[in-house]
């Protein structure tokens, strides 16, 4: 039944028009994610039933900075309300043209990171932690429309950040470069690092 979800669906809709049953699944649900995760080509555990269109509540996409966006006849111009505006999920295939004012697009794992990126030359993009087909076919309308730009993708610099920037480059065709995923920014921020767990290791490795 997941693997026929095309659109976004409600983890309770989807129960109940499997089980009759609206808690039904959530019963199951950390099984399903496990096997999942095991089996299939996923980036991070938490969020592979969003990936799979598979969601508690209504999601948003957030953007900012020198762009503009076009839905129906109505423009909105980033660059000039000059902040960050979230678009719920389901607007994104209505979305008629996007265009980038700047050298760059750059796609941001973090709602934190997205808040406080305030660097000039970008149009950033907070896709809500996870990637599902309607985000991915919204990168490549971006993509059609804007190829002359820079791709970047900012992420956490451990085994599950390098996996969604693998996953975002496969699934999108678009050759995303890192921003700020390199060994200067480890070193220059190391006191904050962790150590590598044994999981961290094999899926570096399995990169």
């Amino acid at each position: 039944g997941i693997k026929k979800l095309q659109y976004e669906t409600r983890i309770r809709d989807f129960s109940m028009m499997v089980f009759k049953d609206s808690k039904r699944f959530e019963s199951i649900a950390s099984k399903v994610i496990s096997i999942l995760y095991e089996y299939g080509d996923f980036p991070e555990k938490e969020h592979i039933l969003g990936d799979l269109n598979l969601i508690k509540n209504e999601t948003y996409v957030y953007f900012k900075g020198p762009g503009t966006i076009k839905i129906g006849e109505q423009i909105i111009d980033f660059g000039v309300i000059m902040c960050s505006i979230g678009f719920s999920s389901s607007i994104l295939p209505h979305i008629n043209d996007i265009k980038i004012n700047c050298d760059a697009l750059i796609t941001i794992e973090n709602r934190t990171s997205f808040d406080s990126f305030d660097e000039d030359g970008f149009f950033a993009i907070y896709l809500g932690g996870y990637h599902n087909e309607v985000r991915r076919d919204f990168i490549k309308k971006i993509y059609t429309r804007n190829s002359k730009k820079k791709y970047y993708h900012f992420g956490d610099i451990d085994a599950g950040g390098f996996y969604i920037l693998e996953h975002l480059r496969k699934k999108t065709q678009v050759e995303f470069m890192p921003y700020k995923m390199d060994v200067q920014t480890l070193l220059k921020y190391k006191r904050y690092a962790k150590k590598l767990t044994e999981n961290d290791r094999n899926r570096l490795e399995r990169l």
